[in-house]
């Protein structure tokens, strides 16, 4: 074979070599492709996973007329249950070692136990800041769910609460009752992403077996 002869298959290995790496190349991003769907995939159903057991969870509350306290978190059910709005002044930290007072509106779902203890807390006042030229308070007033929306009784009236709806959110069902009660009613235990390192991407799929003491 004549050297130019070698130097031309020389050049056809080369052209092969940089053939088999686009083909590689390809079907890496192939892959890679492909992975990233599945993991779409997997994490929607993820999602949707999760969502669906609350969902059941309080299907089952509603069935057995049971709903939860939103400020103990107790479980009650739906016949003792009443709701009860709080509103005040109140101290707050802020940056730099400062201070100051604000405005709250809370708007409970509540126990008979913890409904007895705002209502009992009406009408309590804290001492007088001289440095901020204000006063914390408290009051806890009854409110009644009606067909039109919720009604608040305040110093002897009844007063619609439409103009403060956005503020009137009970708290959601608290991840820890979730898993109570499916692990006392037979459902699928709950899963999630975990990093397999510290630090590192959430892909690993843990299933979240119910224990013995959270069925009890």
């Amino acid at each position: 074979m004549t050297q130019d002869e070698m130097f031309e298959v020389k050049v056809a290995d080369l052209w092969a070599l940089r053939q088999a790496a686009e083909r590689a190349t390809q079907n890496i991003e192939d892959l890679e492709g492909r992975l990233r769907a599945e993991h779409e995939a997997r994490g929607e159903a993820v999602k949707r996973y999760g969502a669906r057991r609350v969902e059941l969870v309080e299907q089952e509350m509603r069935k057995r007329g049971l709903t939860y306290c939103t400020r103990c978190f107790c479980m009650i059910y739906s016949a003792e249950a009443d709701f009860v709005l709080t509103e005040g002044r109140e101290t707050y930290d802020g940056a730099y070692h400062t201070y100051g007072f604000r405005n709250f509106f809370r708007f409970y779902r509540v126990c008979p136990a913890c409904r007895e203890k705002l209502l009992d807390a009406h009408g309590r006042r804290g001492g007088y800041d001289t440095f901020a030229k204000d006063q914390a308070y408290f009051h806890a007033f009854h409110v009644e769910k009606r067909l039109d929306g919720f009604w608040v009784r305040k110093f002897g009236a009844w007063g619609h609460l439409g103009w403060h709806d956005d503020k009137c959110v009970l708290a959601e069902l608290p991840g820890k009752l979730v898993e109570q009660l499916a692990a006392e009613w037979g459902l699928p235990p709950r899963i999630s992403f975990e990093s397999e390192y510290f630090g590192g991407p959430m892909n690993k799929l843990v299933i979240h077996e119910h224990s013995a003491a959270a069925a009890h």
